[in-house]
């Protein structure tokens, strides 16, 4: 069988015309490997606390919220909304993400703006980027829910409980005198600024242990 023979500028058009194939090909490949890839992931956050206490700041009537982070390539410049659930104070919102890859860290915070000013959470004690501090998950290689959180976690409910610690050692050594030194709790709550005061054992039951009882547990400072 013969070979056909072009002339060179009908042979370059066929090259160019199967490279664009090609590319085309390669493009939808990596485009199905993505979509293969997007795992859903569904962020939940209350703002009771920001909008219910005395000095709100956030107004669901004007002010949003989204979501910033390191996923999707975003660089924290773009923002994902999230939406009202009813009239709660919960917002919600399902969004692919497609990097990192299953099994990364993804670092996150809310980012709530509008009428009330621009407030970013700040999270002492998480995962830091750039001196804040972020929330963070491991992505799964399926459907993901995240667990409801309260922005920058404060909330507008109170819990009352109470615990006990035992001075009896720094009695015996002489660094707690009872009925001379006071014992408080001191929080983060607060700033660490004012403590909750124990209450005095009564003296019948001061021999051993002492015991006293407070109604918040953090960091205890004797004076």
């Amino acid at each position: 069988m013969g070979r056909i023979k072009m002339a060179g500028s009908e042979e370059r058009n066929l090259m160019n015309i199967m490279s664009l194939i090609l590319a085309g090909c390669i493009a939808l490949l990596f485009s199905a490997a993505r979509l293969a890839l997007a795992v859903p992931v569904t962020f939940q956050v209350n703002l009771e606390y920001q909008i219910t206490n005395d000095s709100p700041t956030f107004d669901p009537n004007n002010d949003s919220v989204e979501i910033r982070g390191d996923f999707n390539n975003s660089g924290w410049n773009s923002g994902f909304p999230l939406v009202r659930a009813g009239s709660t104070t919960s917002y919600t919102n399902t969004y692919d993400v497609t990097s990192p890859s299953p099994g990364g860290l993804v670092q996150f915070k809310f980012h709530a703006y509008g009428s009330s000013g621009d407030n970013w959470e700040n999270l002492p004690g998480y995962i830091y980027t750039n001196g804040y501090g972020n929330r963070s998950f491991t992505l799964s290689g399926s459907a993901q829910t995240l667990p409801p959180v309260y922005f920058n976690d404060q909330w507008g409910g109170t819990i009352s409980f109470a615990v006990q610690v035992d001075m009896t050692a720094q009695t015996l050594i002489g660094n707690f005198i009872p009925g001379y030194d006071t014992l408080e709790v001191q929080g983060s709550w607060d700033g660490f600024l004012a403590g909750s005061a124990a209450a005095m054992p009564l003296p019948l039951v001061w021999p051993l242990p002492f015991l006293f009882v407070l109604p918040v547990l953090r960091a205890l400072r004797v004076t």
